[in-house]
């Protein structure tokens, strides 16, 4: 293994120990390693999904549609209608703009 390589893990080695035993920030670990802020925080940087939020490619249905898609999967053909007519919502006139 080339030094680069060992020094760069010793560095995250070092880095993942600061933030989890002694409680020290991105910035103040930074100092300690002689390194920018953004390089630390890559080190840090978790590359399981344990910690990630939702995502459309994770939560992905078989059918291949994912969460927070505005388009129907299948419009028959009595769904379609005219641009410009209007919905009735709660009483309300609303304009159609599909």
């Amino acid at each position: 293994m080339s030094d680069r390589v060992s020094e760069r893990r010793r560095a995250a080695q070092l880095a993942r120990h600061y933030r989890d035993q002694e409680n020290l920030t991105i910035a103040e670990i930074a100092r300690r390693l002689g390194r920018a802020e953004p390089t630390v925080k890559a080190y840090l940087y978790d590359l399981s999904d344990d910690n990630k939020g939702p995502s459309r490619e994770r939560e992905a249905k078989a059918g291949g549609r994912g969460p927070g898609s505005h388009l129907p999967a299948v419009a028959s053909r009595g769904e379609i209608r005219p641009r410009g007519t209007s919905l009735f919502v709660v009483g309300r006139a609303v304009q159609d703009f599909r």
